[in-house]
């Protein structure tokens, strides 16, 4: 009995160690496991980042493709000056627009001649009925060139009535950039 009694011990002694290793070895394999699982996740967030920042600059570039193509087109909306004919040919523009409007302008100071910046000036005094006024700026804001207008002021000639003949004056000052073409 003595001899059961002490395989029984040896038996559960050996079951012990057993499960002692087993439990220490799974306890080890899921530290090892856990830790990999975390590497894995961490790695998926840096990969899940990268693609938004792909998603992200493929976008930019899309956009900066789109700003290419409109610059180009912008370029034709610059006065490019090679000479004092590409200045003269302003100026008959806006006296070309006056007529076609029924309207009478006269320029009253400008930059043209001294331009000193990419900037050019022009204040213009401009004359004739209302609606033809008003036809008159509508063109100058479709004309070709980006122009600003700085400063407008509209008087009228006579006193004021509901008529849309009566005669005003129009104070404008107008400003547009200009490219000067390179000289070889």
């Amino acid at each position: 009995m003595k001899n059961v009694f002490c395989r029984t011990i040896i038996l559960l002694a050996i079951g012990l160690i057993i499960n002692a290793t087993l439990i220490t070895a799974s306890y080890y394999t899921f530290k090892i496991t856990k830790n990999k699982i975390n590497i894995i996740e961490n790695e998926i967030l840096m990969l899940d980042k990268q693609h938004l920042e792909i998603h992200s600059l493929r976008e930019n570039l899309t956009q900066i493709k789109k700003i290419e193509t409109d610059i180009a087109d912008y370029e034709k909306h610059i006065f490019l000056r090679k000479d004092k004919l590409d200045d003269l040919r302003l100026i008959e523009d806006l006296e070309a627009l006056a007529h076609k409007n029924k309207v009478t302008q006269k320029i009253i100071t400008s930059n043209i001649d001294n331009i000193k910046s990419e900037k050019i000036e022009i204040t213009l005094s401009t004359t004739g009925n209302y609606t033809n006024i008003f036809e008159y700026l509508n063109d100058l804001e479709n004309y070709i060139y980006f122009i600003n207008i700085e400063k407008i002021e509209l008087t009228p000639q006579i006193a004021r009535t509901q008529d849309d003949n009566l005669p005003v004056n129009l104070l404008l000052k107008i400003s547009l950039y200009a490219q000067q073409y390179p000289t070889n």
